[in-house]
Protein backbone atom coordinates (compact mmCIF):
# COMPACT_ATOMS: atom_id res chain seq x y z
CA UNK A 1 0.00 0.00 0.00
CA UNK A 2 1.49 3.42 -1.18
CA UNK A 3 2.25 6.11 1.62
CA UNK A 4 1.84 3.49 4.59
CA UNK A 5 5.85 3.14 5.44
CA UNK A 6 7.39 6.21 6.65
CA UNK A 7 11.08 4.69 5.82
CA UNK A 8 10.16 4.71 2.41
CA UNK A 9 9.43 8.34 2.43
CA UNK A 10 12.67 10.57 1.95
CA UNK A 11 12.74 14.65 2.85
CA UNK A 12 15.28 16.93 1.71
CA UNK A 13 15.77 20.15 3.00
CA UNK A 14 18.23 23.41 2.27
CA UNK A 15 19.13 26.19 3.45
CA UNK A 16 18.05 28.19 0.64
CA UNK A 17 15.26 27.62 -2.00
CA UNK A 18 17.82 27.46 -4.55
CA UNK A 19 19.84 24.50 -3.55
CA UNK A 20 15.91 22.96 -3.60
CA UNK A 21 14.66 23.84 -7.21
CA UNK A 22 18.65 22.83 -8.51
CA UNK A 23 16.65 19.50 -7.98
CA UNK A 24 13.64 20.03 -9.92
CA UNK A 25 15.24 17.95 -12.92
CA UNK A 26 15.74 14.90 -11.30
CA UNK A 27 11.86 14.33 -10.93
CA UNK A 28 11.42 12.81 -14.48
CA UNK A 29 14.11 10.07 -13.33
CA UNK A 30 11.59 8.93 -10.68
CA UNK A 31 10.26 5.41 -12.05
CA UNK A 32 6.17 4.33 -10.83
CA UNK A 33 5.18 4.18 -8.54
CA UNK A 34 8.29 6.52 -6.79
CA UNK A 35 6.26 10.39 -6.38
CA UNK A 36 9.22 12.96 -6.51
CA UNK A 37 7.84 16.42 -5.22
CA UNK A 38 10.03 19.97 -5.18
CA UNK A 39 8.76 22.49 -2.71
CA UNK A 40 10.31 25.89 -1.90
CA UNK A 41 10.59 24.66 1.68
CA UNK A 42 11.55 20.53 1.21
CA UNK A 43 12.00 17.49 -1.47
CA UNK A 44 9.56 14.67 -1.21
CA UNK A 45 10.49 11.55 -2.70
CA UNK A 46 8.34 8.38 -2.65
CA UNK A 47 10.64 5.74 -3.13
CA UNK A 48 8.37 2.12 -2.08
CA UNK A 49 11.25 -0.34 -2.74
CA UNK A 50 13.78 2.05 -0.68
CA UNK A 51 15.97 4.22 -1.33
CA UNK A 52 19.05 2.74 -2.06
CA UNK A 53 16.64 0.68 -5.08
CA UNK A 54 15.74 4.25 -6.54
CA UNK A 55 17.93 5.99 -9.03
CA UNK A 56 16.55 9.66 -7.81
CA UNK A 57 17.11 8.31 -3.82
CA UNK A 58 20.93 7.44 -5.03
CA UNK A 59 21.55 10.67 -6.60
CA UNK A 60 20.25 13.03 -3.52
CA UNK A 61 21.65 10.65 -1.15
CA UNK A 62 25.22 10.94 -3.48
CA UNK A 63 26.47 13.92 -5.22
CA UNK A 64 23.37 15.69 -6.49
CA UNK A 65 22.32 16.07 -2.97
CA UNK A 66 25.31 17.60 -1.60
CA UNK A 67 23.10 20.89 -1.07
CA UNK A 68 20.28 19.59 0.85
CA UNK A 69 20.30 17.48 4.16
CA UNK A 70 17.97 13.88 3.82
CA UNK A 71 16.08 12.26 6.18
CA UNK A 72 13.12 9.58 5.98
CA UNK A 73 10.14 10.32 7.41
CA UNK A 74 10.09 7.55 10.55
CA UNK A 75 13.15 9.82 11.01
CA UNK A 76 11.81 12.96 11.34
CA UNK A 77 9.09 11.63 13.09
CA UNK A 78 11.45 10.50 15.63
CA UNK A 79 13.15 13.79 15.75
CA UNK A 80 10.04 16.20 16.43
CA UNK A 81 9.34 13.58 19.41
CA UNK A 82 12.61 14.27 21.04
CA UNK A 83 12.19 17.98 20.63
CA UNK A 84 8.78 18.03 22.20
CA UNK A 85 9.91 16.42 24.93
CA UNK A 86 12.32 19.24 25.79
Amino acid sequence: MQGTEASRLLVGFASDPASLSALKDLAPLAKSPERMHVGRHALFLWCPNGALQSDVGKLLLGRRGREITTRNWATLGKLVALVGEH
